[in-house]
């Protein structure tokens, strides 16, 4: 029955964030640990005076997923046209499935799912088109952080530093080429391919083909909704850091959100449900140098993937419920 399903996934989520609780007082070596951190979370959450701070971060999740859903928008409108709200409705529905299954697969699932079954297939190249620059521009500001983070704090030297500059110019540049030359790439698998199975060969000729897809101005855009939605989750998660109490200076915060956000794009990810437990360990492992309490990293990143994750995977499953009822959905799958 699906209400078993649904109270096992419930119960899975509960466990994980008791273990990540327990895990975090035993890391901090204060036995009174977990009454410290309940009482901080209930301060800080229930506080009338930050409801106003706690909209303008909801808000800016919504201008997160929105900024997303207008780079899909822009893409997919290649292989069929789509408004912005069946766009969010496919982002969001992809949030959803990534909360149960195979990440980066459940996000294609979502947004396909709300698609005519006659394109589904191939709008794999669009979904990469479309996730490519959100990952060049985590990598870039990760690396960045790092660099900064192991002179300030690991005692790099500064020679190090120039060094590291330069590789991630370099890196940032061939990113950069690779991205607005997807259709000359894809022309030379085009005829590549022609020396694969003929099994093989129509699947992997369509893929390379929606890599060709949108004009230097369509990706432009897209590279701009993707600088915009990475700095709106950065400075999201360092106001929710300042919002548990955490003292250290911005620049300091600033990297080690970057850093948390580049650990994350860099680890594979079952699903979002195991992704939880990555960002807590990472923030421990970056803010505790920078003498932040253990309480209000764990209280931050668990409120972070809350209003970021968990609220619009909610949302999406809903969203897939009514779309599965209705007629519509029924002739196109």
């Amino acid at each position: 029955m699906k209400w078993i399903k649904w109270f096992l996934l419930f119960s899975k989520l509960l466990l994980l964030i008791a273990i990540i609780i327990i895990a975090f007082g035993y890391l901090s070596g204060n036995p009174k640990f977990e009454q410290s951190f309940f009482e901080l979370f209930q301060n800080t959450l229930f506080n009338f005076q930050n409801l106003p701070t706690i909209f303008l971060l909801i808000i800016m999740s919504v201008l997160n997923w929105s900024l997303e859903a207008l780079k899909w928008q822009l893409l997919i409108k290649y292989l069929h046209s789509i408004n912005f709200r069946e766009a969010m409705q496919g982002v969001l529905s992809g949030v959803s499935f990534s909360f149960i299954g195979l990440s980066h697969v459940g996000h294609f699932a979502g947004r396909i799912w709300h698609l005519p079954a006659e394109i589904r297939t191939r709008a794999a190249g669009v979904f990469l088109t479309a996730n490519y620059p959100q990952a060049l521009c985590s990598y870039t500001f990760g690396y960045l952080a790092l660099v900064f983070w192991l002179y300030e704090f690991q005692g790099f030297p500064l020679w190090g530093v120039f060094l590291g500059f330069i590789f991630i110019f370099v890196g940032f540049l061939v990113g950069l080429a690779i991205y607005f030359k997807l259709k000359e790439i894809s022309v030379f698998f085009l005829k590549a391919i022609h020396l694969l199975p003929s099994t093989i060969k129509q699947s992997a000729s369509r893929f390379f083909q929606e890599l060709s897809f949108g004009s230097k101005h369509v990706k432009l855009l897209v590279l701009g909704y993707s600088l915009a939605r990475y700095f709106t989750f950065v400075f999201q998660f360092c106001y929710i850091l300042y919002l548990f109490n955490i003292e250290s200076p911005f620049s300091h915060v600033l990297e080690g959100v970057m850093l948390i956000y580049w650990v994350k794009s860099s680890l594979p990810s079952v699903s979002f449900l195991s992704d939880l437990g990555i960002r807590e360990i990472s923030a421990y492992l970056f803010f505790k140098d920078m003498g932040a309490p253990e309480e209000a990293i764990l209280g931050a990143t668990l409120f972070t993937w809350s209003i970021n994750v968990l609220l619009p995977a909610c949302l999406g499953a809903l969203l897939i419920k009514i779309s599965a009822n209705q007629p519509h959905f029924e002739k196109s799958t």
